[in-house]
């Protein structure tokens, strides 16, 4: 799963970086080129819904758009927990508790002791 993932979050981060380079651009642009620039906004946006949806149908919830970190809800010893995983590391080796947030994140290894 981590090398499909790692290709769909690779395109989110791209497709966020690429937005905010072209709202950069609007605020010394002629009218014109704000209307070109508005629309390949909203192409960018509709295609980071639907690359979103993909991490949706697997299960998973984009937690980070720039840090592209990805919360994959299970259940380890009869308890609901938040396996974590952040674009560039090589497997899933974070979880944290169900209702906190990435700060928390904890050895996986500590879920299962």
């Amino acid at each position: 799963m981590i090398p499909l993932l790692e290709s769909i979050v690779s395109e989110i981060i791209s497709l966020w970086e690429d937005m905010a380079e072209q709202r950069d651009k609007l605020e010394s642009c002629s009218e014109e080129e704000k209307e070109k620039i508005l629309e390949e906004i909203r192409k960018m946006s509709n295609r980071n819904i639907e690359v979103i949806d993909e991490i949706e149908n697997l299960g998973c919830a984009l937690e980070s758009y720039s840090k592209g970190i990805v919360d994959i809800p299970t259940i380890i010893r009869d308890r609901e927990v938040i396996l974590c995983w952040k674009f560039g590391e090589e497997q899933i080796e974070y979880y944290h508790m169900s209702g906190e947030n990435i700060e928390n994140r904890l050895p996986l290894e500590t879920a299962v002791e």
